[in-house]
């Protein structure tokens, strides 16, 4: 299982890509963004074979930090400058393999990755002071919490290196981040 942590982790986005919240609870997720997956309303429970396969799937990823992030399931623009306020900072990586696995495993390893995703926001929620979104320096910096949300979510220590480092950038180089992609005229 922790062979296929980070991957799982990024092929469960695209069922959080379709996941409805409540207006309400600030919700916190890996999450990735690439041209395969624009414009798709993606249910939850399902990924299409097409994107399992497709290695452009697995070639952009990013976080999302926002109170109702069931807009992304409406995202229709080929234009990432121009997608929801509820996604962050898309950041390059690289998935250096797909695992060949059958399907039924496949959901089965992409619903363990989304309920200890679901459980980290639970527990996020609970640990700061006020809701905030995206871009704001201070909510990247909370990011760095990830190190101690992780391992409660199940995830050994040497998965949460590697998905701080894949994903969660520390908040100086996610800072970073957002104002290379935002620019310095701010979010679009």
């Amino acid at each position: 299982m922790q062979l296929v942590q980070p991957f799982v982790t990024i092929a469960a986005s695209a069922l959080l890509l379709g996941e409805t919240i409540e207006p309400s609870t600030l919700f916190f997720a890996f999450v990735v963004i690439s041209p395969v997956t624009l414009g798709r309303r993606m249910p939850v429970g399902s990924v299409s074979p097409d994107l399992i396969n497709n290695p452009a799937f697995f070639r952009a990823g990013g976080l999302i930090m926002h109170e109702q992030p069931d807009c992304l399931s409406r995202v229709e623009t080929q234009d990432t400058s121009e997608m929801s306020r509820g996604i962050s900072f898309p950041k390059s990586h690289q998935c250096t393999a797909t695992p060949k696995m059958n399907p039924e495993d496949f959901q089965e390893l992409c619903a363990v990755a989304v309920n200890a995703a679901t459980a980290c926001a639970k527990e996020y929620v609970s640990t700061i002071h006020s809701r905030r979104v995206f871009p704001d320096r201070a909510s990247v910096a909370d990011l760095s919490q990830l190190d101690q949300l992780l391992p409660r979510s199940g995830y050994g220590a040497s998965s949460v290196v590697q998905l701080q480092h894949q994903y969660a950038a520390p908040a100086t180089v996610a800072s970073a981040a957002l104002a290379q992609h935002f620019g310095r005229g701010g979010m679009r």
